[in-house]
Parts: C-alpha cells; sequence; structure tokens
C-alpha cells in the first residue's frame, strides 16, 4: 500500500489545467466562461513597509473556503484516477473478478497493488500525472507500506525520479482521512484519541457563557460529532458507548447543565417533545431500516420511557388532551434561559427536587412528608407551585401580577395605546373581559370551568331580567368564542367575548375599566 497526500492541493492547481478539463468534461458554456472571466481577475497586490511594489496577477491556485473550489477540485483530479483505472495492476478479491487499486478522496490518494514492484509503479505514474499538470507532492506525509503473508515486511521505500523518496511508515500508522491505519485500522488507538479529544471539546462547550439550548447544540454538533465521523469505521461496543455517555452526564452535572436526580431518557429526547435532545456519540441502527424510520422509533421509545416512568413521567401524564404540548414545550425549543435554570426547571417538572415528600417517602430521611411552610400537606413540586397557602399571601400575588401586567402590556402594543397603567377598550355593543389564572398544568380544566361559570355567574346578575332569555340563547356563542392558550410555565389565560344584539343591556361594569 501506499499513500500520497499533495502539497497545498489547492493553491497548486493551475488555471490552465482547470480550463482544459472543463473543456474535456463538456461543461456548460456560459460555466465556462464565468469561471475563466473569474480566474483572469485574480491578483494580488503585494506592499512592503506600506509601499505599493504592483500587482501581481494569480495564474494557479484556488480560493479555500469557496463554496466551487471542491468541485473544481475534484474535475482536476478526475483525469488522474481514470488513468490508475486503466492500469492493469492492484488487488484482487478472491473468487471475483474485482481489481482496486485506489482509493482518492480530495487531495489524498491511497493505492493497492499485489507488491513492491505494482506499488512502485503506480506511484511513478501518479508522479508523473502530477508533474505534468503542476502539483507536488508532500513528501513528508507520503508513505508505503509492504505486506507478505499478512506481516509487515522492511522496506526501503519508494525512490522518485527527482531522487526523493517515499518512506515506509512506522508502527505510529498513517492517517488518512483522520484515521490511523497500518496494515488494518488502528482501532484501540483512534478509540483512545477519540474518547479524549470528545472530553476536551465537552469540557470547553461547558465551561463557555452559551444558554441552556445553544450549548447542548455546540455539545452535539461540535463535540458528539467527533464521535459519529468514524462510527461506521470503528467497532464501538455498547459497554464503550455507555462509558461515554456516563462521562457526558457526569460532565454536564459537574458544569450545571444537568440537574444529579434527572431522567436521563428526557436528556436524549426531542425539545419539542419535552426532551433537551442530547446526542449519544454513536447510534447503533438495524439493518433495512430507513434512517427516517428509525428515528420515529427512537423518539417513541425515549418518550414511552419517560413517561412510563411512575415519578419522572407523572408531569407529563398529567397534561390533558386539550393542552397545546407544542406551545408547552415552548420554552424548551425557543428559550433563552441559562443552563443551570434549564435543569432545575426539567428536575423539578420529573418531582426530581428533594422536597420532604421525596424524603420521607424515597430517601427515608426524614420523619415527616408535610410542607415546612404551612405544615398541612406534603411538601411535593405541586404543593410548592400552586397549593401552599402561605405562599399564596405573596409569591403567588407576585406571579400573577406580572402574568397580568404582561397581558396588560401586550395588549397595550396590539391596540396601539399608550402604555398606562389603566386602560379602557370601549366599543359599541361589545365586551371583552380578560381573566387570568396561573394554576398547575394538571388543574387547568378545573380552573377553566370555575372562570366560566364565575363570568356566568356575574353577566347574569348584571343584565335585566328582560334579556336573560335571550342571552341564555346565545350562551353557546359565549362558550364557542373564548380563546386558551396553554404553556408550561406561563399563564394560562382566558379571554372572553361577548357580542349582543341590539337593544340588549350592555355589561356596563366592565366597559368603564379594565378587569384583570
Amino acid at each position: 500500500m501506499a499513500w500520497i497526500d499533495y502539497r497545498k492541493a489547492y493553491d497548486m492547481v493551475p488555471h490552465s489545467w482547470i480550463v482544459e478539463c472543463m473543456s474535456m468534461f463538456k461543461i456548460a458554456a456560459d460555466v465556462r466562461t464565468f469561471v475563466e472571466g473569474s480566474m483572469e481577475n485574480w491578483k494580488t497586490e503585494l506592499t512592503s513597509s506600506g509601499e505599493s511594489l504592483g500587482n501581481v496577477n494569480i495564474r494557479r491556485g484556488i480560493f479555500q473556503g469557496d463554496s466551487l473550489s471542491p468541485l473544481i477540485f475534484v474535475m482536476c483530479m478526475i483525469p488522474l484516477s481514470l488513468i490508475l483505472r486503466k492500469e492493469k495492476v492492484g488487488y484482487e478479491f478472491p473468487g471475483k473478478e474485482l481489481k482496486i487499486n485506489h482509493l482518492l478522496f480530495m487531495d489524498d490518494l491511497k493505492m493497492f497493488g499485489k507488491n513492491k514492484q505494482q506499488i512502485d509503479s503506480l506511484v511513478k505514474t501518479v508522479n508523473i500525472v502530477s508533474k505534468g499538470i503542476g502539483m507536488e507532492f508532500g513528501i513528508k506525509k507520503c508513505g508505503m507500506l509492504v505486506m507478505k503473508r499478512g506481516k509487515i515486511v522492511e522496506c526501503n521505500g519508494i525512490q522518485l525520479p527527482d531522487e526523493e523518496t517515499i518512506k515506509s511508515v512506522e508502527e505510529d500508522g498513517y492517517n488518512f482521512l483522520g484515521i490511523l491505519e497500518l496494515d488494518k485500522i488502528m482501532e484501540g488507538e483512534m478509540k483512545r484519541k477519540f474518547v479524549k479529544e470528545y472530553g476536551r471539546r465537552l469540557r470547553l462547550v461547558l465551561k463557555s457563557k452559551l444558554n441552556g439550548r445553544n450549548k447542548i447544540m455546540s455539545m452535539n454538533t461540535w463535540a458528539v460529532a467527533l464521535l459519529r465521523y468514524g462510527a461506521g469505521v470503528l467497532n464501538w461496543t455498547k459497554d464503550e458507548i455507555a462509558a461515554m455517555d456516563r462521562k457526558t452526564r457526569k460532565l454536564m452535572t459537574l458544569y450545571g447543565a444537568l440537574h444529579p436526580r434527572s431522567d436521563i431518557h428526557r436528556l436524549y429526547l426531542l425539545r419539542e417533545k419535552g426532551g433537551r435532545v442530547a446526542k449519544t456519540g454513536v447510534i447503533e441502527t438495524e439493518r433495512c431500516e430507513t434512517k427516517e424510520n428509525f428515528k420515529k422509533k427512537a423518539v417513541e421509545e425515549l418518550e414511552k420511557a419517560w413517561i412510563d416512568k411512575k415519578m419522572y413521567g407523572q408531569y407529563n401524564r398529567d397534561l390533558g388532551k386539550e393542552v397545546d404540548r407544542k406551545n408547552t414545550w415552548w420554552w424548551l425549543k425557543k428559550g433563552d434561559l441559562k443552563p443551570e435554570t434549564e435543569a432545575l426547571l426539567c428536575a423539578a417538572q420529573e418531582q426530581a427536587l428533594r422536597t420532604n415528600y421525596v424524603k420521607f417517602h424515597i430517601d427515608r430521611t426524614v420523619e415527616s412528608p408535610l410542607c415546612r411552610l404551612c405544615g398541612e400537606k406534603g411538601e411535593h413540586i405541586t404543593h410548592l407551585i400552586s397549593e401552599c397557602k402561605k405562599l399564596a399571601q405573596k409569591e403567588y400575588k407576585r406571579r400573577h401580577d406580572n402574568v397580568a401586567r404582561i397581558v396588560h402590556w401586550k395588549l397595550c402594543g396590539l391596540y396601539q395605546l399608550e402604555k398606562a397603567e389603566n386602560v379602557v377598550l370601549k366599543k359599541e355593543k361589545e365586551c371583552k373581559i380578560i381573566d387570568i389564572a396561573v394554576p398547575w398544568d394538571c388543574r387547568i380544566d378545573i380552573k377553566e370551568t370555575e372562570k366560566v361559570e364565575k363570568i356566568h355567574n356575574m353577566i347574569s346578575l348584571s343584565i335585566s331580567v328582560k334579556v336573560q332569555q335571550k342571552i341564555d340563547e346565545k350562551i353557546g356563542v359565549v362558550y364557542s368564542n373564548y380563546v386558551k392558550v396553554f404553556t408550561s410555565w406561563k399563564p394560562y389565560t382566558m379571554i372572553l367575548q361577548f357580542v349582543f344584539l341590539s337593544g340588549d343591556v350592555i355589561f356596563q361594569r366592565y366597559l368603564d375599566q379594565t378587569c384583570y
């Protein structure tokens, strides 16, 4: 085997060879004209101590980072691949009429032969073609390997016509496309390198000041992507994958991005499903299964595993059918929370915080499960958020007022009104009643019923007896016109709109003042 690497591959491609290749492959005339015209205008200015020495025309090389450059370079390398295919040397597969003598990816070339003589012939052919098109070998990055009966044999390398030598690869192996290989892929060494680099990247991301969503996204695109690059080449065992996942969760916990008691299945679930979409290092797929079906199946299994857990999945199970689940998880998908805050909220939804109720029934570390504030009910998350009488006096009221303030502010913007403390919206024969509650998610239906009954009773008492029958007939319209917005960790807002016929009595109290 022999490995060839070109020296400054993009910078060495002659423009004349690019034009010739476009002509050989019959590229569209307008594309050829565009590329040729662009290359003629490529110039650079030489300066010395701030003084211009003149312009220099660029006659070789293509731009790094340009989207068209990879296509141009591949086009320029195709003739080399075609010439190697015509060579009658190479590795033959036993029992098959199949011969292969090279693998080419961009500027990285790997060649195969039965013996050293064939490899020597292939290397010299490549050298002649490369010299002809104005490209040069990066000798220091080239290597060769001779094997006999499955064992590596020492050799003096390959002598090129210009007296340069391609040396034999040492025991450290050759890095071909990011994977170390010798007589075979060096799996043990590559796994150690991948795991070490993965840990380094993971720490850098977790130390950053990114918000929770962007931090996990960065982990997926920069750290996890490193492992997935070699997933189809290296044979990772389930134990190795599990060990990396444990290491990932440990580091996330160490840097505050994951609560130590949080559910691990939810961590890998999509954010629109209530998870945090942290990806695993390597994915195991089943044969004859499409990518879409595999992803769908994996999401369903993760969601089911989370919901089926008695404690962790209780919040998800308690969400009613009328709850808009897409908006329920909006804060996870579009929010801008710190990773510590996001981790804490997820742990609270999973009942993972060590309240007295959990300490009494699970940890067995306290003598009573009752709330430390009111001392009347069990101290669990639902109680602390919406049921504690002590918190209702200040904390719940402050939360309710803040929600009402946001709605008030949005209404002022919607109707282009001055943002004052009191807003009066008047329209002939129309009444809008806004009533706000901030219940626990599983109590949305109960609170909705209470609010509707409250408003209905208030209207019934305030409207004259003469039109009572007509209002009762239109009560279906009343109920059908309210808009519900259900979101987790956000206010539950109910807007009732009543439009009465001419001659009906208007509910004056709600026309003359804003009601929150």
